[in-house]
């Protein structure tokens, strides 16, 4: 099975979700171990409890087992690619929809899958291609026309090492470090938050159940998995394992952004999850606190400033995102 970094994002976020419930439970229990309940007899009949453990099982094998497919067709519609359609020659009446291989839970409404009338009619059609399909649970046939492929980047989930390191690098003006070796440690230096970790363990997983060769994966994996994990600081300063939320905005248009503070992407971390040291918001905000304000400048150019919200040291608050 294909997943798609938007899948991935969902998947995660539903396990969150499910450890959350079963650690209610496992409160629940405690609290009635004290007022002497039959804790067998109550196990046995949370069924709330085992579909939840057996719901955390199948996204995990799904994560496991899932080749994760992060290139993106803007030419032809393939797993991956949003699309715009409409109906009967009608553009008033539309659709945006994003192609997959096989829907999961939980399931967005614009997902489209390879498994449907539909997916398997939109397969390599272009923008402003007209065709039609049988329905086949219906009997009736639909007849559509792709208007539009989105192409914008932002629009879309990515895995943040799809991107290569120097693309995503801040540079660091000689101004700024002067000592070549400094320099130097800024750039190569390697460490891990706790969720970070746990993705590494994660992929490798996978590639122990993939049947094809990837000794250099392996190897690359198991290097990674040696460098040191640190914890995020003790009070609410900014630092490698943060989950932090900033306001930002460009004089135009505001947003809240919520992600974990790393130093840079070594696994399958998401954009939507993580925001990087080496990237020029996470070198403006490292080191700040709550009601810190920052500016956000690229290319000598100030085009963002913004305000540090909250930020959440504890592993419970991290595991909100890397879950």
């Amino acid at each position: 099975m294909k997943l798609i970094p938007e899948q991935v994002k969902l998947l995660r976020k539903r396990k969150y979700e499910l450890l959350r419930m079963k650690e209610k439970y496992y409160d629940a229990l405690h609290n009635r171990e004290k007022e002497q309940f039959d804790l067998g007899v109550l196990y046995e009949e949370d069924s709330s409890y085992r579909d939840a453990i057996l719901e955390i099982r199948e996204i995990d094998r799904l994560l496991k087992e899932g080749e994760f497919v992060s290139k993106r067709d803007f030419f032809s519609i393939d797993v991956g690619t949003r699309f715009r359609v409409f109906y009967d020659g009608n553009r008033e009446d539309y659709e945006d929809l994003l192609l997959v291989d096989q829907l999961t839970l939980p399931r967005p409404i614009e997902f489209v899958s390879l498994e449907s009338d539909m997916g398997r009619a939109v397969v390599g059609k272009k923008v402003g291609d007209t065709f039609s399909y049988f329905v086949e649970a219906t009997g009736n046939i639909v007849h559509l026309t792709i208007e539009s492929i989105d192409s914008i980047r932002s629009h879309y989930e990515h895995f943040i090492r799809e991107r290569k390191y120097d693309r995503r690098v801040r540079k660091i003006a000689k101004r700024e470090i002067t000592d070549s070796i400094q320099k130097d440690l800024y750039s190569t230096q390697t460490i891990l938050s706790s969720s970070q970790y746990e993705l590494l363990l994660e992929e490798k997983e996978k590639l122990d159940c993939s049947c094809e060769s990837n000794a250099s994966k392996k190897g690359f994996i198991t290097k990674m998995l040696n460098y040191p994990v640190v914890l995020p600081p003790v009070d609410d300063t900014i630092g490698i394992g943060s989950y932090v939320t900033v306001f930002l905005t460009d004089g135009e248009s505001e947003e809240y952004k919520s992600f974990e503070m790393i130093h840079h992407a070594v696994s399958t971390e998401l954009e939507f999850h993580y925001v990087e040291k080496i990237s020029t918001l996470g070198n403006s905000i490292f080191g700040k606190r709550v009601g810190d304000s920052f500016k956000v400048v690229r290319n000598g150019e100030k085009h963002l400033k913004g305000i540090v919200v909250s930020v959440d040291n504890t592993l419970i608050g991290v595991k909100q995102i890397s879950k």
